[in-house]
């Protein structure tokens, strides 16, 4: 059993050991679920994009599909915190 905090930003620094037993490698994609005070983490086997690629009209092609999932979605996080400022 492994104990970490999360930081200020929301971070949480998994450990070695918990990473190789996880056969987590840099740019694994998680899927974080959260009930009751547990935060579950399951590795997987594809990317977003891969395990929907074909249920999606888009209007023009997307060359990295999660890159530009997650640029438009802090575009938006800005935005809405922009507006809760009032600016």
């Amino acid at each position: 059993m492994e104990f970490v905090k999360v930081d200020g930003q929301g971070r949480v620094y998994l450990p070695r050991g918990v990473r190789e037993a996880a056969g987590l490698e840099p740019e694994t994609v998680l899927e974080v679920t959260a009930t009751e005070g547990r935060i579950t983490l399951t590795v997987r086997g594809e990317s977003v994009a891969e395990s929907g690629r074909g249920v999606f009209r888009i209007k023009r092609p997307i060359g990295d599909v999660d890159r530009e999932i997650r640029e438009r979605s802090l575009r938006a996080a800005a935005g809405e915190l922009d507006e809760i400022r009032g600016r």
